[in-house]
């Protein structure tokens, strides 16, 4: 059997790094912003950003995600959200 899936939302800034540093680590990102159109003015970031990966806890995908943002942001992980069962 595999591992469940969960969602784990990231509040703070700028998300547009941490959604870089995560899908670099291999923790695929969904991310919004306010922008609509062709390419993103300079000073664009996101506005929501989740990560959805699997993993064998909440805690894990938590701890996943906190080591894996970069340490000049300012950031919150909020409490991972089991969004399948073992896949």
């Amino acid at each position: 059997m595999g591992m469940p899936q969960f969602s784990v939302k990231i509040e703070g800034g700028p998300l547009f790094a941490a959604m870089t540093a995560l899908n670099g680590a291999g923790l695929p990102t969904l991310g919004a912003g306010a922008h609509w159109g062709g390419a993103p003015p300079p000073d664009f970031d996101l506005t929501s950003l989740r990560a959805v990966f699997n993993a064998e806890t909440a805690d894990e995908a938590e701890r996943r995600v906190e080591a894996a943002l970069p340490p000049d942001g300012s950031y919150q992980v909020n409490q991972a959200e089991q969004i399948s069962a073992e896949t």
